[in-house]
């Protein structure tokens, strides 16, 4: 074997693509197409163009679909004779649909050789490592990851599960069935997304030494979910051959995998970057469970943290808000000059309910009285039970007395009105009459601290007890303006 003959059988073996071709230029010596003079098996593998069907043909008026398309590569390689140089470059391709990496030489004045390897799955691994990066806690695309397993295997359907504290796994996506299966499925009303597979031992047996294995049958993975004999007749009439499980794990804990099928005439590839998804995958799925826990833990601190400042009879906030919440609130209005009231709220005779009706009617009446004033209230306005039948009330941000006035005159008129009671011992709807009286203290004018305020208001209140209850005052120091 010569020399030559060496060289041309390492190009036929190698598994980078291989094109020599013949650059066609027009009277003005501006290139306007190429001829395929030889290529090798690689080049079919990478661009799906036969060897016997092109050799000899021009890639612009004989080969390619795309002209717009194809011209452009015309003008790529047409730089390799005017600057006389090799090039490198990564492009993709409309005509193959494809990235590719490409070492181009000239030889002599019209021809030129290719040299290059589809690089698709590079940059699909980059894009998807650049949304694990970014998403790790958001929303997950269960599309997306579905559609990298499916293409990263070169399956034709791909659905992609999630194992879940149940000893089950849960469907998240499918995707690339056909309709007509789509359609079988409904009639039997098996819906894939959201359905739960119980994990068995066959399973455990399937995945014990490796993390892909290649299946004959996809019963083998369904278990008793779906009747082996439907099971059989969709493989048939779909042509399905080769069945793929590929498990998706983070330091051996198993989180999910992903179910490739494959039809009968297309093979399993791409093994190589089909691991290192599923390992990256692993990675981000667990961090994202993580971050999910975070946030339930937050949550849940969150809640209990508001349920300790809440009473637990009304829901309204309860006196550990006083030297925090409260003190806070009047800190920023100081700083900001906002004026604001607080105002001392009790329900008069509510004693005399309790011993006429019981407790569980005044429950009642405390909880409805609760709704009735929060309706009232604007965001920023707070109501805290201090205890038995007295409420503090704070307002935010009322410039003078008289918006005051005209925000208690409409609390009154609806605390005012009969609370209508349902009363289980006897079955009958009770009607609840109640009024209440008020104090009122300003904020900076009466005091600059929520004990001086809670003081001067709990004072005026207790002066309109003494002078008829039901209604409300402002605190004076003046004795006779009440």
């Amino acid at each position: 074997m010569n020399v030559n003959d060496i060289y041309k059988d390492a190009l036929f073996k190698s598994s980078m693509a291989f094109a020599y071709h013949e650059a066609l230029f027009d009277d003005k010596g501006k290139m306007i197409d190429y001829r395929f003079v030889d290529v090798n098996p690689a080049f079919e593998a990478s661009t799906g163009l036969n060897r016997e069907n092109i050799l000899g043909k021009r890639f612009l008026q004989d080969v390619a679909s795309d002209k717009i398309e194809a011209a452009r590569w015309v003008g790529i390689y047409e730089q390799l004779f005017t600057q006389k140089n090799e090039k490198s470059m990564d492009e993709y391709s409309k005509e193959f649909m494809s990235h590719y990496y490409i070492e181009a030489y000239p030889i002599g004045s019209k021809h030129f050789v290719t040299i290059f390897k589809r690089t698709s799955n590079e940059h699909k691994m980059e894009n998807i490592t650049t949304y694990f990066l970014e998403h790790v806690g958001k929303k997950v695309d269960y599309q997306l990851l579905t559609k990298m397993g499916l293409e990263f295997s070169g399956a034709d359907y791909a659905v992609f599960n999630l194992y879940d504290e149940k000893d089950c796994f849960v469907t998240k996506a499918v995707l690339g069935l056909p309709d007509k299966l789509e359609k079988i499925l409904k009639m039997l009303n098996l819906k894939l997304v959201g359905k739960r597979w119980h994990h068995n031992l066959d399973y455990d047996s399937l995945v014990h030494s490796t993390n892909i294995v290649e299946l004959d049958e996809l019963s083998h993975l369904v278990g008793n979910a779906i009747p082996k004999v439907l099971i059989k007749q969709i493989q048939s009439m779909f042509k399905i051959g080769k069945v793929v499980l590929a498990e998706i794990r983070k330091d051996q804990k198993i989180l999910g995998n992903f179910t490739l099928i494959f039809e009968e005439e297309n093979k399993f590839i791409n093994t190589t970057y089909l691991n290192i998804y599923l390992k990256q995958l692993g990675v981000f799925i667990d961090k994202c469970q993580i971050e999910k826990n975070l946030d339930l833990k937050e949550q849940e601190a969150e809640i209990l943290a508001s349920k300790i400042k809440r009473d637990t009879l009304t829901n309204s906030y309860n006196r550990t808000v006083i030297n925090t919440l409260l003190t806070d609130r009047l800190i920023l209005c100081s700083r900001n000059k906002i004026k604001s009231y607080l105002v001392m709220l009790d329900i008069d005779n509510f004693k005399t309910i309790n011993d006429n009706y019981g407790h569980q009617i005044g429950d009642a009446v405390l909880r409805m009285f609760v709704d009735r004033v929060n309706e009232t209230l604007r965001s920023s306005d707070l109501l805290v039970r201090i205890g038995g039948d007295e409420f503090l009330l704070y307002l935010e941000n009322i410039s003078a007395d008289d918006d005051a006035r005209h925000i208690m005159d409409r609390i009154f008129e609806v605390l005012s009105q009969p609370y209508l009671v349902y009363d289980e011992e006897s079955d009958t709807n009770l009607t609840i009459e109640a009024s209440l009286s008020a104090g009122i203290a300003r904020f900076p004018i009466d005091g600059t601290t929520v004990k001086e305020l809670m003081s001067k208001a709990d004072y005026t209140m207790y002066r309109v007890k003494k002078m008829g209850k039901n209604d409300f005052a402002f605190f004076a120091l003046d004795k006779d303006s009440y």
